[in-house]
């Protein structure tokens, strides 16, 4: 039966909005639902880091611009390929956020097969789906950095400046991450075509690390790169020219004006790179959809990698000794099971890893000098504080994430009446796997650096905070973990957003000079000890008085419709 253009079009229409819906179905958002209430504050946090960055350094740039010419320039082009790194950096992030959608899973194929749509078009609404979603989240990041960028660098006699230096950084930054978002997306192309989603579960990790660390080259290594290239000419140094971080800064370059053959020639290069990454996803995904539905279907139901069996063996091993019940052991392989093979959890839990080491870049240096100076003594207590606050905060969300929502019925069957054997398996997992091995991993490394006291100092005050940390986090936990539903804005960041960053700052950043101050003092030592363990004794008694009033688990935080409507035909029925 033929169709007609305009039925064909609108079914394209609405394919792509629930292509585009389900692009957030599989990470950090838990429904299309979740999505679209979200997009508005993903796309506000996308734009925030580059606009404050230059509203931080308002006052400097100001200052700057009472030097010459050729010293502005100079300052002000470090901050230009930063802003575009930045933003190739935060393309791969937002990617990998999405990475599982970007081509057809085995639901696709298997809601979407019975129905009498092509393969064709659903490649061009999924096509429609991801390009909308690149254009909004590379306009966010962008766009206002650009305007703010350009206001603050530029002052009132430079007026006819604004307009070529507002394109150049668009056209940098868009460009840079659109070649970002068009390599990852052709990569999981080719996997998924020819060597089926396993092969794309496998990437997922290597491409996880290679996005943090494209983020903290960004931060970390882009005015040295500005130093080379400004030095650098048409023929200079192979690695500099034919490094993508600075193709874009060159069409940044060469479209506000400054058009020096180097310059000239990483735009070309620019401009060819991001042209064959576009083309070849437009012009392929259609084409290799088909196979990418029938691997889909074809690679489900494979044994896992032996490394992920071998993994999660020695970590139930090492649980093994806490948990003295068959209940306790079979829930912490569920647990386990669940953050070691669901890629949401992975991903998630990846995110917060990776926040961490962001956060304890700009003193991480200091580890690896001599610990004879309060700075050094300081970071081998600030660093693993720091990583303790995000990896055990980025477990216990996990944990509220669903791994099979309609399956939790086991649970709910099955429901243990002494509820807390139930969560206190869940805060052993988070310790065995942030407090216990951060503790020993530092302490060991600050015994051989500073000796055995700094040793065994960070080792205690590292696990004594992790405990009772982990005990606050886990204080409103009342569900199985991985089995409730989960709603959008339970963590109510936007009212408790201020009591987080207090507690990180206090633990991260001024427990560390308490730490450093009770050194070479065992009274001092032990007290800080000790208050760092009664805080666990009193928080976790706390907890098991709340758990054993528990009456129940909750397996659906969804609050219930008030009505049902069954829809039938035109009409509907209440």
């Amino acid at each position: 039966m033929t169709v007609r253009p305009h039925v064909r079009a609108r079914r394209t229409r609405l394919l792509s909005r629930a292509f585009f819906g389900r692009l957030f179905e599989n990470d950090l958002f838990s429904s299309s639902v979740s999505a679209s209430s979200s997009v508005t504050w993903m796309l506000a946090a996308l734009a925030t880091p580059g606009v404050m960055f230059s509203g931080s350094q308002m006052f400097n740039y100001a200052h700057v611009r009472t030097f010459a010419p050729e010293a502005q320039d100079r300052i002000f082009f470090a901050s230009q390929a930063f802003h575009v790194n930045f933003a190739m950096a935060i393309a791969g992030l937002v990617t990998m956020m999405v990475w599982t959608s970007l081509t057809p899973d085995r639901l696709d194929a298997l809601v979407l097969g019975p129905l009498p749509l092509r393969a064709g078009e659903q490649a061009r609404a999924r096509l429609a789906a991801l390009l909308r979603f690149f254009t909004m989240f590379a306009t966010a990041v962008a766009v206002p950095t650009a305007v703010a960028f350009t206001s603050l660098t530029l002052g009132p006699r430079e007026a006819g400046l604004v307009l070529p230096r507002i394109a150049g950084h668009v056209a940098g930054t868009m460009l840079g991450a659109g070649f970002v978002f068009f390599l990852l997306l052709d990569l999981q192309l080719v996997l998924a075509a020819v060597l089926g989603p396993r092969a794309v579960r496998a990437a997922t990790w290597p491409l996880q690390g290679a996005a943090l660390a494209a983020m903290v080259s960004a931060l970390s290594y882009t005015p040295s790169l500005a130093e080379v290239l400004q030095a650098t000419g048409p023929s200079g140094q192979a690695w500099v020219m034919w490094n993508p971080a600075t193709w874009f800064v060159g069409i940044y370059r060469w479209i506000a004006g400054d058009h020096r053959d180097v310059f000239t020639q990483l735009a070309a290069r620019a401009t060819l790179g991001s042209t064959v990454a576009v083309t070849v996803g437009l012009v392929v995904y259609p084409l290799a959809y088909q196979r990418c539905l029938v691997n889909a279907v074809a690679g489900q139901g494979r044994r896992e990698a032996w490394y992920s069996r071998t993994s999660t063996r020695v970590w139930l091993a090492n649980l093994a000794p806490l948990l003295r019940t068959p209940l306790e052991r079979g829930l912490a392989a569920f647990i386990v099971a669940t953050l070691s093979r669901s890629h949401a959890h992975r991903f998630l839990v990846g995110s917060y890893a990776g926040m961490a080491l962001l956060c304890a870049l700009p003193i991480a240096g200091r580890l690896f000098g001599p610990a004879d100076s309060a700075a050094a003594l300081y970071a081998w207590f600030s660093v693993p504080l720091g990583l303790l606050c995000w990896t055990a905060a980025g477990l216990r969300v996990a944990m509220m994430l669903p791994v099979e929502p309609a399956a939790n019925w086991i649970f709910q069957l099955t429901e243990p009446v002494d509820k807390r054997r139930v969560l206190s398996t869940a805060v052993t997992v988070i310790a065995s796997a942030t407090a216990l091995p951060l503790a020993l991993a530092f302490g060991a490394a600050a015994a051989v650096a500073g000796g055995a006291a700094l040793g065994l100092s960070v080792f205690a005050v590292v696990l004594a905070t992790g405990l009772a940390l982990i005990e606050l986090l886990t204080l409103t936990l009342r569900a199985v973990p991985c089995t409730c539903t989960y709603r959008p804005g339970q963590l109510r960041l936007r009212v408790l957003w201020p009591v987080y960053l207090l507690v990180w700052l206090l633990l991260a950043y001024q427990l560390p000079t308490v730490a450093v101050g009770a050194l070479g003092h065992l009274d001092r030592s032990l007290w800080l000890v000790g208050t760092l363990l009664a805080a666990w004794t009193a928080i976790r008694a706390w907890r098991l008085s709340r758990a054993r009033r528990l009456r129940g688990f909750v397996y659906d935080e969804a609050e219930p419709s008030a009505t049902t409507t069954i829809n039938l035909g035109a009409a509907g029925v209440s």
